[in-house]
């Protein structure tokens, strides 16, 4: 049995990506086979990872929401997130990766936030 998946997103170069209960993202290449292989296991956030999205505009960056409270950024080509964002007081249940570079993630805090663009060294700001 596997793990439990929370979420799945589709990047513009056809990988997949996906969160789980285990504390991991896991990034797919469904052109390996019918198996659709693990390219890699992201590891760093420290409780249920429930959301992952991807940028519109770097085919290489992905972003994860966790239990942890955190928001992640992350780079294909590392296997340490780019980083980390003190995102919610509560749980981050959903994140979305907007055109422009723009982060934006929602709660158990019952807020929902935008952050900057990671060059812009992802400045959280209420909405």
């Amino acid at each position: 049995a596997g793990h439990a998946v929370t979420s799945v997103a589709a990047s513009r170069d056809r990988l997949l990506a996906s969160a789980h209960h285990d504390r991991k993202v896991r990034v797919w290449d469904p052109r390996a086979g019918a198996d659709a292989l693990v390219r890699s296991s992201l590891v760093s956030h420290k409780g249920w990872v429930n959301a992952v999205a991807w940028s519109q505009e770097n085919p290489h960056h992905l972003v994860s929401a966790s239990h942890d409270t955190t928001v992640k950024v992350w780079d294909m080509r590392s296997a340490v997130p780019l980083h980390t964002l003190a995102a919610h007081e509560g749980k981050a249940l959903c994140v979305h990766w907007a055109r422009g570079g723009r982060i934006v993630s929602g709660g158990t805090d019952g807020k929902v936030k935008e952050y900057s663009p990671p060059a812009d060294e992802g400045a959280a700001s209420a909405a």
